[in-house]
């Protein structure tokens, strides 16, 4: 079964970013309630929310489709 949420430091493990890029974009690029919710200090990231995302950007980096890779396996 796929998660449904992940942990800051898990997301940005999974996506290949550091946790401060997801943290920096909270509430500008990333929406609460959409791409993260809050639960007291812990923050849960939208697996499928989070690769929307990625499946978005219009670059055709490689890397992309292993990100996408890591999330499906």
């Amino acid at each position: 079964m796929q998660q449904k949420y992940l942990k800051i430091g898990e997301m940005a493990h999974t996506l290949g970013l550091s946790a401060d890029y997801l943290r920096n974009r909270q509430g500008t690029e990333f929406r609460e309630g959409k791409h993260f919710f809050k639960k007291g200090r812990l923050t849960l990231w939208v697996v499928d929310e989070m690769v929307k995302w990625v499946e978005s950007i219009e670059d055709e980096d490689p890397t992309i489709e292993d990100i996408l890779s890591s999330l499906c396996a």
